[in-house]
């Protein structure tokens, strides 16, 4: 009670009321102090005249602080260091740093309510990112954002396969490579029924057992990953009947090379001859090889056109054996050509190797499939067009009496085409890409 009507304000307190605040374990803050959240008793310090018996609480609550957080993640990546996060409603000088000092606690809530601690390896897909506020004193955390984890990739090599025709596909033959997987996981937790293949040519059609041609080998996506091909497999599927002929190899001359800088002086001239009305196929091995003590430079094709064709391998002169080992009927029968320094050169057999200049294409690449061939020489010839994987197109014949140019059409969809003009004795090559 206050004596002789005085004033609480105007006497008794004329600079304010000194209130000051007791906690549980009798820690005193000023009225000024960062008070954390809690129950404290009020106390008023003693004034003029008076001994002041104080009583009451003050609470103190959590303030909201809000938290918008934003990440994107591959599988398998650690989440801390990919995550941005905005605040608002810190109080005094709080930031990040003082309200978590050991680090954010987030944790992750997919859309079935499953969460995941930091640290995890989540399944891909898009989660609400929390911030757990039960350790932070002073503040009620409000969480919004989301971390998106995006597959990670599988860098992948498969070998070819070459197959005849009626034959199933045999995947224990094919060698696939895999690397890529995230820490703590391998072939058997990414493939846990293994690997699955896909067998589906260029149009799209898959492989059924007694299909002919040439199918690309992927594999079905695993969970959590996509698929990056470092080298993509090809089946190659031989249509052998009972009369399939052999294919016959042949060293047509040698050129000398003038001015060599790699010691590679020469370059055979080989020739095969596919009597068969389709493309055959020998992968390189045992059964399509150059062996013989040569350094050498170049490889020997793997699909056979119909009809004749020739490559070119550069050598240092000594001995150079090709090896081709196709179906004779129903035997596998082997030929061979060598090629030496001393073997015939294309000028002293009277050979001439084809020369671009004597044919010129375009345009390519092609966006209609409509190209024109630029004839600097008169001679009759054919031109037989090829898709990218040796399947026979069509054919169109021109005279030697026609000084014209030979309009040729590409049918079919876009992509690469083997264009090959066999004039005068001589095979020209071309690769043509249709956009």
């Amino acid at each position: 009670m206050f004596a002789f009507e005085e004033d609480i304000v105007l006497t008794v307190f004329p600079d304010g009321i000194p209130y000051y605040f007791v906690d549980a374990i009798d820690n005193e803050y000023e009225s000024d102090d960062k008070l954390p959240v809690g129950v404290y008793n009020i106390k008023i310090r003693d004034a003029q005249n008076y001994t002041i018996n104080s009583a009451g609480t003050l609470t103190v609550i959590k303030n909201t602080l809000t938290a918008n957080s934003t990440g994107e993640i591959n599988y398998g990546e650690d989440s801390e260091d990919a995550i941005t996060t905005v605040y608002n409603g810190f109080e005094f000088d709080d930031t990040e740093a003082t309200v978590f000092p050991d680090g954010i606690p987030y944790y992750f809530v997919d859309a079935g309510n499953n969460e995941y601690e930091m640290g995890a390896i989540m399944p891909v897909g898009v989660y609400s990112i929390m911030i757990r506020d039960a350790e932070v004193k002073n503040y009620t955390i409000v969480s919004s954002g989301q971390l998106k984890v995006s597959p990670a990739t599988l860098q992948v090599s498969i070998n070819d396969l070459v197959i005849n025709k009626g034959e199933p596909i045999n995947t224990s033959l094919i060698t696939t490579i895999i690397t890529g997987y995230v820490p703590g996981e391998d072939i058997s937790i990414a493939f846990p029924q293994g690997i699955k293949y896909k067998f589906i040519n260029d149009g799209g059609v898959t492989y059924v057992q007694g299909a002919t041609g040439v199918y690309n080998i992927t594999i079905e996506k695993p969970v959590n990953y996509n698929v990056n091909y470092i080298r993509e497999g090809k089946v190659y599927v031989n249509s052998l009947s009972g009369n399939v002929r052999k294919v016959r190899t042949y060293l047509d001359c040698i050129e000398v090379k003038q001015n060599s800088t790699n010691g590679l002086n020469y370059i055979a001239n080989f020739r095969y001859d596919n009597p068969n009305s389709e493309t055959i196929y020998v992968l390189h091995g045992e059964d399509n090889r150059l062996t013989g003590e040569a350094n050498y430079l170049g490889e020997t094709p793997i699909m056979f056109l119909p009809g004749e064709n020739t490559f070119k391998i550069e050598f240092d002169g000594r001995k150079l054996i090709w090896t081709l080992t196709t179906f004779n009927n129903t035997q596998k029968s082997s030929v061979s050509s060598e090629a030496t320094s001393d073997s015939g050169k294309c000028d002293a057999k009277g050979v001439e190797t084809a020369t671009q200049t004597n044919y010129l294409v375009g345009p390519n690449p092609t966006t209609d499939g409509n190209l024109t061939i630029k004839r600097n020489i008169a001679e009759s010839g054919t031109v037989d067009l090829f898709t990218g994987n040796g399947v026979f197109v069509k054919s169109q014949s021109f005279s030697s009496n026609n000084s014209n140019d030979v309009l040729f059409t590409v049918p079919g969809p876009g992509g690469l085409y083997y264009l090959r003009i066999n004039a005068g004795g001589k095979i020209y090559m071309f690769n043509i890409i249709k956009n």
